[in-house]
């Protein structure tokens, strides 16, 4: 499996635009100082440049340096663009059994971290196991590295090819040479000018046999290409050619090794001269007009032989400078070196950042430290954080959440599937010796979640070493300060921000026209699913020109969100910004008068039963318009006022009826929606006669919200379009309870009418007659078996079951799961017999229920739950989709 790591990719990114800024100025300075500064030192200038592009590769090895930033770094301005480069350039393989994002969904990841993903040092690696590519993005990227390939094998191929030739056609050189080089000289035949050429470790100096009846031009050419040895230009022609090779798609890399290919010849002509005499430095000058015959091509600098000709449009500049004998003063020499010194500061640092601890005094080992941990973690590295793990606290490695091995286990398995930050955003910020880590984890829907890890190092000689204090994920944020805890007090550019993170136009593409993702398209519920809202209700309205949505948790603390839809006005709603002074973390007044609560509801039984009990009602909570009153008719004789409000996850209704012949109180009562049940708080006199009602007080009140079981208690899941959720029933799953799902769709109803029109309903679970369902079981006798942190098998727990397809280990949910598409016989040899002769032949398809389950375990817990829908009404994508929406609350895997 293939990697594109991002911190790879921001690396990328921020070398070719550092490079190209380089390469630049360098072509100013050599236009500028053209005449005025020594070829030497104008050719060593490009040793700049080619640094910047190494550099890349030395990063393994001196990690510290990709931490160095500068308020001078010109990525402090460009860092926008090499946001977009990096993002965009992100591309994973998808392993078998993950279920891939729509293309594109993960084309643009979290581009606007200020803090780990601002700088080479805090740049962010991939870890990814599942995510979705773009697919001009895995063209480009394919372009790019084969391309590179094509053109070092091309190369080598030329190399070996020149290399060969020369060798079997070279004679020994009996001239003079330098007594300095050390170099042989070689008659070559008929190549088209000298050179100085490396081959296996052979070098050689190789003239052409048309010198032999020139000896002065011969002895030049000598000293020329023994200047080259000297300056081990086959070493940097090599650099040259491979740097030119990884950067091909860099039109200024091209710029650069044309340029310095022109430098390195005037170097060595300014060198030759120095060597030959200053009185030979006009017959210097012809010998090079006499090379300039030879035959050249406009890719001559890609060759990494070192030859005198270099062509006849270089070969004007050449003369020029010979002629000219530019020499560097003082003043342009000290120019010069701050303009390098600059350059390099500009160029080799990264941007500032703005995170952790004490502004301007951050440790960067400690952040360099950290980013090693997060990657390792992203990665799912398990043995690599246990090494770096205090070993003084080494045992408490395996009471981390997200270890899933035992202390003498021969492997260390670490992670899960998903939500896991596979495509390794987050944030770091340090304090002294202290970090916190903010991953962004993520799954297939897409969806994000906010972790924060709180880490302590220690240093022991030269080596540091962490300690994990705090371990929180904020997967149901239920406070609004957990709100502030997870999000702060920002959401634009940030992790969570579904326009920038990549998420947000993948999540558009779905929700059109499927129904899994509907309530994306209502601010109020988008806002909820998007930040993971938990234990509350949203409310939008407009305000001042903006759509604003205010949820309200479970105890009256709220937030307020501005939502915008970025992608047309039938497109998702996404969040935009938390208000200002919009986390309100105490029970405000507003609150208290637009939604009721658990507590005022047990206040409101406890009042007297009479018409007093609606003056109470409107001196808490107004008077909310009724769709009855608004749309009267002659048949009605009262209007119903509804106040949504939750409890303990669950979502509840008070329904105050007032009659509209006297406006008097009807009835008051509270209902929970998921179960359907009713608490009547009033009723009027003559229905409490007639109708032996009962009405609940303070008592019977609080034992209505306090005493109920649901599912809600422990899970949370959205239900396709059609279904709805029948309530809890204790007598599902053993020892756990479980809820069924009930469909509105004609014809599924009567699939279902069909399917247990014979069936003996005594002996067979209602369960397996349903449209699907959840059921939780408490039982450490069930049998599961897991593989490296992924769920592989269970025990069945029902008899008269069987296989009828294969089972998938599933990625993408919150924890283990495993898809075991299982069939159910609805009768017994002997029952089905006995109701054949009763009724009929019955078809074969009716003779068993199929489902598909989902089955979520921890090898922890002896909770295991399964999530289900009806085969025949459903299919296996629908029921990956309904377990992928499942999230388990912190007391769920609690025996």
């Amino acid at each position: 499996m293939i990697y594109y790591r991002r911190r790879r990719r921001r690396r990328m990114a921020e070398t070719l635009i550092t490079s190209s800024v380089i390469i630049l100025m360098l072509c100013a300075i050599r236009i500028l100082f053209k005449g005025r500064i020594r070829p030497t030192v104008q050719y060593s200038l490009w040793g700049i440049a080619a640094a910047r592009l190494a550099l890349p590769c030395f990063y393994p090895v001196i990690r510290w340096f990709g931490s160095l930033q500068s308020p001078w770094s010109i990525m402090n301005a460009a860092a926008p663009l090499a946001d977009r480069l990096a993002v965009r350039a992100h591309a994973v393989t998808v392993p078998s059994g993950a279920v891939p994002v729509n293309p594109g969904q993960l084309g643009a990841v979290h581009a606007g971290l200020e803090n780990a993903a601002a700088n080479p040092g805090t740049a962010l690696i991939s870890g990814a196991e599942q995510a979705g590519l773009s697919g001009w993005i895995v063209l480009f990227l394919g372009i790019w590295i084969a391309g590179s390939i094509l053109l070092f094998l091309w190369l080598s191929v030329v190399h070996i090819h020149m290399g060969k030739r020369l060798m079997k056609q070279r004679t020994p050189y009996e001239g003079p040479v330098p007594a300095w080089s050390g170099v042989p000289v070689y008659w070559a035949g008929d190549i088209p000018t000298p050179c100085y050429f490396v081959y296996f470790r052979k070098k050689g100096i190789y003239l052409p046999e048309r010198l032999q009846n020139d000896p002065e031009a011969a002895r030049h050419v000598v000293v020329h290409e023994a200047c080259h040895a000297g300056h081990r230009d086959h070493i940097w022609g090599w650099l040259r050619c491979v740097l030119l090779c990884c950067y091909w798609i860099n039109p200024f890399v091209w710029l650069a090794g044309y340029l310095s290919k022109r430098d390195c010849e005037l170097s060595c002509d300014e060198a030759a001269v120095l060597r030959l005499g200053e009185a030979e430095r006009f017959a210097y000058g012809r010998t090079l007009i006499a090379m300039a015959a030879g035959r050249r091509t406009p890719w001559n600098f890609l060759s990494t032989a070192s030859d005198i000709g270099n062509g006849k449009k270089s070969m004007k500049e050449r003369i020029w400078t010979l002629a000219h004998h530019p020499k560097t003063g003082p003043v342009t020499a000290l120019v010069i070196a701050a303009a390098a010194i600059v350059l390099i500061v500009c160029t080799f640092t990264g941007k500032m950042g703005n995170g952790g601890g004490a502004k301007g005094a951050e440790n960067p080992e400690i952040r360099e430290q950290t980013v090693l941990w997060a990657e390792a973690f992203c990665g799912r590295n398990g043995k690599e954080l246990y090494a770096m793990y205090n070993p003084d606290h080494r045992d408490d490695f395996y009471d981390m959440e997200m270890v899933q091995s035992e202390k003498d286990d021969a492997v260390i398995s670490f992670g899960m599937s998903s939500p896991w930050p596979m495509d390794s955003v987050y944030d770091i910020e340090v304090d002294g010796r202290n970090a916190e880590v903010t991953y962004y984890a993520m799954t297939s829907d897409p969806h994000r979640w906010v972790w924060k890890e709180k880490l302590t190092w220690v240093k022991d000689g030269d080596s540091w070493y962490a300690d994990q204090q705090e371990f929180h994920t904020y997967d149901q944020v239920t406070t609004a300060q957990e709100f502030r805890e997870a999000y702060g007090e920002t959401l634009t550019g940030g992790g969570m921000d579904y326009r920038t993170n990549g998420l947000g136009e993948g999540l558009n593409r779905n929700a059109q026209g499927d129904p899994f993702y509907e309530g994306l398209l209502k601010p109020e519920t988008a806002a909820e699913i998007l930040l993971n809202l938990h234990s509350g209700m949203g409310t939008a309205a407009a305000a001042d020109g903006e759509t604003v949505v205010t949820y309200t948790f479970e105890k009256g603390d709220s937030v307020e969100l501005t939502m915008v839809q970025p992608y047309g006005a039938d497109g998702i709603w996404v969040p935009d910004e938390v208000r200002k002074d919009g986390i309100q973390e105490e029970r405000t007044e507003a609150a208290a008068d637009s939604v009721p609560g658990m507590a005022e509801i047990v206040a409101l039984s406890e009042l007297p039963k009479d018409q007093n009990l609606l003056e109470a009602i409107r001196k808490w909570w107004p008077e909310i318009p009724s769709e009855d009153k608004e749309n009267e008719t002659e048949a009605k004789l009262n209007y119903v006022n509804q106040y949504p409000f939750s409890y303990r996850g669950e979502t509840y209704r008070l329904l105050v009826s007032v009659l509209k012949e006297d406006g008097s109180l009807d009835y008051a009562s509270v209902i929970r929606e998921p179960t359907g049940e009713w608490l009547n708080i009033y009723q009027t006199p003559e229905a409490v006669e007639n109708y032996g009602m009962i009405l609940a007080g303070g008592e019977e009140t609080k034992e209505f919200f306090e005493t109920h079981a649901s599912m809600a208690d422990y899970v949370t899941y959205r239900l396709p379009e059609g279904l709805t959720d029948s309530g809890y029933r204790a007598d599902l799953g053993d020892g756990g309870g479980g809820s069924l799902f009930l469909t509105e769709d004609e014809d599924q109803k009567a699939r279902l009418e069909e399917l247990g029109r014979y069936v003996d309903r005594d002996s067979v679970p209602d369960a397996w007659l349903a449209a699907g369902g959840i059921i939780r079981w408490n039982a450490d006798y069930l049998y599961r078996r897991f593989d490296t942190g992924s769920l592989m098998e269970t025990a069945i727990p029902w008899n008269h079951t069987s296989y009828w397809g294969e089972l998938i280990s599933v990625e993408d949910c919150e924890g283990p799961a495993l898809l075991e598409p299982l069939c159910h016989d609805l009768y017994t040899p002997s029952s089905l017999e006995e109701a054949e002769k009763r009724y009929g032949p019955i078809p074969e398809e009716n003779q068993t229920s199929r489902m598909w389950y989902v089955f979520f375990a921890r090898p922890d817990s002896d909770v295991m739950y399964a999530i289900y829908l009806n085969g025949d009404l459903y299919k296996k994508e629908d029921a990956l989709k309904l377990a992928r929406s499942v999230h388990f609350k912190e007391e769920a895997f609690t025996p």
